[in-house]
């Protein structure tokens, strides 16, 4: 360190003293985007599309959605594997 090299002596050690919790936005900001409840008025509206898998092809899927660059909900993928 500065110090060291400079031949002084060590900066004291940082006390906490009575306060033993640290409050961190690092910490907090992921825990409460996880945690938020959301207002049910923003879950009223469907606005990504669900479409059925088994009846779109790669053509028609990269025509409709992945050019353009739209959200899709590709439904019934899993039906066939229980």
């Amino acid at each position: 360190t500065y110090r060291r090299r400079r031949g002084l002596p060590a900066a004291p050690a940082a006390s906490l003293g009575a306060t033993h919790y640290y409050y961190s936005d690092v910490l907090y900001a992921p825990w409460h985007c996880g945690t938020a409840a959301i207002p049910p008025r923003w879950s009223r509206f469907e606005n990504v599309p669900r479409v059925a898998a088994s009846g779109l092809s790669v053509e028609e899927f990269a025509a409709r959605f992945e050019a353009p660059g739209q959200p899709v909900i590709l439904t019934g993928f899993a039906s066939g594997w229980a």
